[in-house]
């Protein structure tokens, strides 16, 4: 399960790299596939060597995984589309596609009508400085001909009226306060440059989601993503923000992976960790917003992730035995332990189900003395994750040194520096010859570390 509903966000440029960014883009090994409950937590720790500083780092590890984790919880659904034909659309940000983000936009929606059930519904408007009603909701079979026909005919021009795009968006409900479909989902794609305030537009999404109960999904195409946005649109029940930057990633959304983005499995997801060690300390979240706020007086860490999605499974065949991989969702606590002794935890998961009934689960994690050596990792996730969060701030160190090249008067030593940062084939190979793991380790020799697609020159992110 997605803990949280904010996807990746990547421009080309020097800001600083996302943890949860990576995250999102590997998979974690399932011990085991949950069966039963809407919401269960696996929960791991791991002691390293920090490539950085070279001291010891204790971490806490834990996974959130859903019983709807690979099958997710597909129900009819009305969904009023809302296409961006700005003239910002007409760019191309992958000249190795060489598809504008128009392009891909209309391929995407293509895919997404075709697997639309019976009994789902849509419509489509576009939107530049002016608004277009394409075709009211309507079911599969009375618009799948007009709407290709349609879509093929866009072209971007103009200004970009998101503001009113919404409004538009949202008005196709506006006859549908008790229609056939209870779940009811404005998608907005757009490449997100929008210059006007976004306090009236987070006031008209408040509106739409708490007085209409209309949940809305944005896809932000290229590298001006609308960042303030997104935050604030993830604190609404049921919305996400998904920033497009590579071109299989918007078809994936809108038909592999449809059945998890759409339909969000849990609300109000709330995850408190409590270290019961008075010298032991919880000192850092990873991987979750604004992570220092996160930690109390109390010693306690809380998470409060909103509405939750289930997440992508694949198997792996390694030898005669095959193993279920679940993409992103672990999160990190880093805890400073001043004396040798075993570490006690405790757990609670709170969530409310989709047709409001409330759950809350327990448990009761120990770490023992002999547990607390150097290159013990519980698992091969924590492993990884441990070094995913070192990757990245290997990644920030480097993003730091770029910066400060912009400050450096001598040029023949900016070219060196510049072309060594742009050049490098990846950090990885600096975490390989860096980072003290147990190179030993036959889990660690087996683990497939997909999603780990590295170079520099691109993989900068807020």
């Amino acid at each position: 399960m997605n803990a949280g509903s904010f996807g990746v966000n990547y421009y080309s440029g020097f800001a600083k790299v996302s943890f949860d960014g990576f995250i999102n883009e590997n998979y974690f090994e399932l011990n085991p596939q949950e069966k039963n409950l809407i919401a269960n937590l696996e929960i791991y720790h791991g002691v390293a060597k920090n490539p950085l500083n070279f001291q010891k780092d204790l971490f806490l590890g834990f996974l959130v995984k859903s019983k709807y984790d690979g099958v997710g919880g597909r129900q009819p659904i009305d969904l009023s589309i809302a296409l961006d034909v700005s003239g910002s659309m007409s760019s191309i940000d992958d000249s190795k596609i060489g598809k504008s983000r128009l392009t891909l936009a209309k391929e995407g929606l293509k895919k997404l009508v075709s697997i639309l059930d019976e009994n789902d519904r849509a419509s489509l408007i576009t939107f530049n400085h002016e608004i277009q009603k394409l075709f009211t909701l309507n079911k599969k079979e009375d618009i799948e001909t007009k709407f290709l026909h349609d879509i093929d005919a866009i072209r971007a021009n103009g200004g970009t009226d998101l503001l009113g795009a919404v409004a538009a968006a949202m008005e196709n409900f506006s006859n549908e306060t008790d229609g056939p479909n209870k779940l009811r989902r404005i998608l907005c794609i757009t490449d997100a440059y929008y210059s006007d305030d976004n306090n009236a537009l987070y006031n008209l999404i408040k509106k739409c989601v708490e007085e209409k109960n209309i949940s809305i999904t944005f896809m932000a195409i290229g590298s001006d993503s609308n960042l303030d946005l997104a935050d604030k649109l993830c604190d609404f029940k049921g919305c996400n923000y998904f920033p497009i930057t590579k071109s299989e990633e918007l078809e994936s959304y809108l038909s592999t992976n449809f059945k998890n983005i759409f339909f969000p499995m849990a609300h109000n997801t709330k995850i408190t960790v409590l270290c019961k060690n008075n010298d032991a300390k919880i000192s850092k979240c990873i991987g979750a917003s604004n992570p220092e706020a996160n930690i109390n007086a109390k010693n306690e860490s809380i998470f409060n992730f909103g509405s939750c999605f289930p997440s992508e499974i694949i198997s792996l065949k390694e030898g005669a035995e095959e193993k279920k991989y679940i993409n992103g969702g672990i999160v990190l606590l880093k805890v400073e332990v001043p004396s040798n002794e075993k570490i006690d935890f405790e757990f609670n998961l709170e969530y409310e189900s989709i047709d409001g009934k409330k759950s809350s689960q327990n448990y009761e994690y120990e770490i023992p003395v002999d547990k607390l050596d150097i290159n013990y990792f519980s698992n091969s996730n924590i492993q990884k994750g441990i070094s995913i969060f070192y990757f990245t701030e290997v990644l920030n160190s480097f993003v730091e040194k770029a910066k400060k090249l912009r400050e450096n008067e001598n040029e023949e030593e900016k070219k060196k520096e510049i072309e060594f940062i742009e050049n490098a084939q990846s950090v990885k190979d600096y975490l390989q010859k860096n980072f003290i793991f147990n190179k030993n380790d036959e889990e660690s020799k087996k683990e497939d570390w997909r999603g780990m697609d590295t170079t520099l020159s691109w993989r900068w992110t807020r």
